[in-house]
C-alpha cells in the first residue's frame, strides 16, 4: 500500500466522488445552482445590468424576482431578442428558473 494513503481509513470525513451519496452541485451560473446564495435583489440587479449592457438595453424589459424565480416581461423586436433575454436570465448565478412573459413583435412562427 502507498504509505501516503495508509491512514486514509482512519481519517473520517473524506469521501470524494459518486460514493458520497450527495446531490450533484453545479458551480457555474446554471439554473438551480446550490453553491451560491444570492438575494432576489442581487439577482434582479445582475440581470438588469446584463440586459442593459446588451442589444436589449433600449427595450425596457421588466425583471421581477421572487424566491430566485425570474419573470421577464415586456415587448422585444423579435424571437431572437426574446431568446437572448431568456438566456441572460438563465445564466445568472442563483437563478432557480425563468418565466418569460416577453412578446416578440415580429418573427413569431405561425401555428
Amino acid at each position: 500500500m502507498d504509505p501516503r494513503h495508509q491512514d486514509d481509513e482512519e481519517r473520517p470525513g473524506y469521501v470524494i466522488g459518486p460514493a458520497s451519496g450527495g446531490a450533484d452541485v453545479q458551480l457555474g451560473g446554471a439554473p438551480g445552482e446550490t453553491g451560491v446564495t444570492r438575494s432576489d435583489e442581487q439577482i434582479r440587479a445582475d440581470i438588469e445590468a446584463r440586459i442593459g449592457a446588451s442589444s436589449l438595453a433600449a427595450h425596457g424589459i421588466e425583471v421581477r424576482v421572487v424566491n430566485r424565480v425570474v419573470t421577464l416581461a415586456g415587448r422585444v423586436p423579435d424571437e431572437a431578442a426574446k431568446h437572448l433575454a431568456e438566456h441572460i436570465g438563465e445564466t445568472v448565478a442563483g437563478v432557480r428558473s425563468v418565466r418569460s412573459e416577453l412578446t416578440a413583435e415580429r418573427g413569431a412562427s405561425a401555428a
